[in-house]
């Protein structure tokens, strides 16, 4: 499996199918392995989990718990995505979102990933809505921009809640 394959199946696991509020953490400098106690080895997600984890991508919720089953913010997306992809966001252009001031606990992640065109936000009133939960469609339509895929015709989806062209 290539180094890309495996990014993008962690990031669609851990983001798609685990979780949309998860608890984010800052980048640290030192790394912590973290063990959560609702993630278990056997679990699909767990290697996906741990991953990003191991790479201070996400933190949980600090009290030892993940929350596969919870919800995760656009926000919390953006950051997952840039981790993953390891995009810079030290000298990022504001990304000119209405909802997105400089001082948004995510707004680095947004305008690397609004700089990179792997999201465009809401064109009707110019917002990106980074505390909303992200759909299963904006996820897949960011994580097609970001890892450059193509859709395969031939292949039919189970979910009947991913539209073809929904702006994320």
């Amino acid at each position: 499996m290539s180094k890309n394959t495996k990014k993008f199946v962690a990031a669609s696991i851990a983001a798609t199918l685990a979780v949309p509020t998860i608890a984010v953490a800052e980048m640290q400098t030192t790394q912590v392995k973290q063990t959560f106690t609702d993630v278990q080895a056997s679990t699909y997600y767990y290697d996906a989990v741990t991953s990003l984890s191991d790479r201070n991508i996400i933190s949980g919720y600090g009290n030892g718990k993940f929350g596969p089953q919870d919800a995760i913010t656009r926000g919390q997306a953006a950051k997952i995505i840039v981790g993953v992809l390891n995009l810079a966001t030290d000298t990022v252009i504001n990304p000119a979102f209405t909802d997105v001031a400089e001082d948004h606990m995510f707004y680095k992640q947004i305008a690397a990933l609004k700089e990179a065109n792997i999201i465009t936000g809401y064109a009707d009133d110019n917002t990106f809505r980074p505390d909303q939960s992200i759909t299963r469609d904006e996820m897949a339509i960011i994580l097609t921009r970001a890892f450059n895929l193509q859709k395969d015709e031939s292949t039919a989806t189970p979910f009947t809640d991913v539209s073809d062209y929904m702006k994320p």
